[in-house]
């Protein structure tokens, strides 16, 4: 998205960012933990969708949950409601975002390999 330019000429789009502005923080993130038991979120697509270009210290600190430090306002509500979700949400770039995927993807198998071991062991 930022190589191309569509985060800066108005033409990066999201579905998240368009339910989001409809719906309200609160109400996103309510539906979301009404769908999912954990949300890994590219907040950077969202930010872009909404046009929005908070300062590289406000998404770093969006990134670690520490929405009282942030000065864009919308990123600090955004930060906020995600912080008080119901379920646990990971805010961040794609890089992120597709780390913690990785991560997650290696423990499930890991608990997949340790239940079946188990299984078969009895």
């Amino acid at each position: 998205m930022r190589a191309a330019g569509s985060d800066r000429s108005g033409q990066a789009r999201s579905l998240l960012g368009y339910h989001l502005q409809e719906v309200g923080y609160e109400r996103f993130f309510q539906e979301l933990a009404e769908m999912a038991q954990a949300a890994l979120i590219d907040s950077r697509v969202i930010l872009a969708h909404l046009k929005a270009h908070p300062s590289r210290a406000d998404r770093f600190l969006s990134d670690l949950g520490r929405h009282e430090e942030i000065s864009d306002p919308f990123l600090r509500q955004f930060t906020e409601a995600a912080a008080k979700a119901p379920i646990p949400v990971l805010l961040g770039g794609h890089s992120l975002v597709a780390g913690g995927l990785l991560a997650l993807i290696e423990k499930a198998g890991r608990e997949r390999e340790q239940a079946s071991g188990s299984a078969t062991a009895g």
